[in-house]
């Protein structure tokens, strides 16, 4: 497994792993929050013998008509991830309560999202049980054991501010999920932008030409990520080989890049377009090469009177 997923999975544990652990061995619940700096963070977390389950989110207090469609946007996201366990369909309805604090809106969708998870990881857990009942070829020893080590679900989520500039903000979405199978799954919406003067969340970076005009960029990224994990790669057959598309066209990622310091960093979820042990690829690439492929929305962020906003 590469370093990345490495990296990626031990951040959402550690967000987990923070909870403090009740009296009652059975099932412990924290809430906790802070504001700093125009900001709010607070974290629904609850356990039990099946489930570890934890949601963190930093939102921009309500103090204008922006901040205030990011923090609605932010919402959705939440609710999108925690009322949806996979491709099952809406699980409990939208938040609707008159008390909009962070707490009240993170207590809804956590404690509800955690119920489902608790109630399918207790289904799984019976599953288990029985069918390992019904097996002759093991001994009562070795049945119990095996009950005994079936695995504790998890579920994390954390929305953080990643980055807050004169013209916009930065929000990174990551989740991390593990239903009892032979890994977990990190996942969500990765970075999420929006213009800091309207509040609007900016999906569009790319022109409508970028995916042609952008493959050797493109490739030479994943070239330079796949050799510093893997064996060398130099050549557009070895990179090929080592993606799970056909053709010789390589797709832009379906989550949204990150304007970072370097660059624009894109970002390949697991299995987008290579096997799990490739981990998510990922590499930036430098401004002055994309700017003729972003849109003009984009380039305005990047824009100052005097110079481009290479941070």
């Amino acid at each position: 497994m590469l370093k990345n997923v490495i990296i990626l999975t031990c951040l959402a544990l550690l967000a987990s792993c923070n909870a403090k652990q009740s009296v009652n061995p059975a099932t412990s619940q924290e809430s906790n929050g802070s504001i700093d700096a125009g900001d709010e963070t607070y974290t629904f977390a609850d356990s039990t013998e099946r489930v570890r389950f934890s949601v963190t989110a930093t939102m921009p207090l309500t103090t204008d008509a922006a901040s205030m469609l990011i923090r609605e946007s932010l919402t959705k996201v939440l609710d999108e991830e925690l009322s949806h366990i996979e491709y099952d369909p809406r699980l409990f309805a939208p938040y609707k309560g008159k008390d909009k604090s962070l707490k009240a809106i993170l207590d809804y969708y956590g404690s509800h999202a955690f119920a489902e998870y608790q109630n399918l990881a207790e289904n799984d857990y019976n599953e288990r049980k029985e069918y390992l009942s019904n097996d002759s070829t093991l001994s009562d020893k070795e049945r119990q054991q095996r009950i005994k080590d079936t695995p504790q679900w998890e579920h994390t989520s954390t929305i953080s501010k990643e980055y807050d500039g004169e013209k916009y903000v930065v929000y990174l979405h990551q989740t991390y999920t593990y239903m009892g199978g032979a890994h977990g799954g990190v996942g969500g919406e990765c970075s999420i932008t929006f213009n800091r003067s309207t509040g609007t969340r900016i999906t569009r970076f790319f022109t409508a030409d970028a995916q042609k005009g952008m493959q050797r960029l493109i490739k030479e990224g994943l070239k330079g990520y796949f050799s510093e994990y893997d064996n060398k790669v130099t050549t557009d057959e070895e990179l090929m080989g080592q993606l799970l598309l056909e053709g010789n066209t390589i797709p832009l990622p379906a989550q949204a890049p990150y304007l970072s310091n370097n660059g624009l960093v894109l970002t390949y979820q697991q299995y987008e377009i290579a096997p799990y042990a490739a981990g998510m690829p990922n590499f930036t690439i430098p401004y002055e090469d994309a700017m003729p492929y972003l849109t003009d929305e984009i380039k305005e962020l990047l824009f100052t009177k005097r110079y481009i906003l290479f941070r």
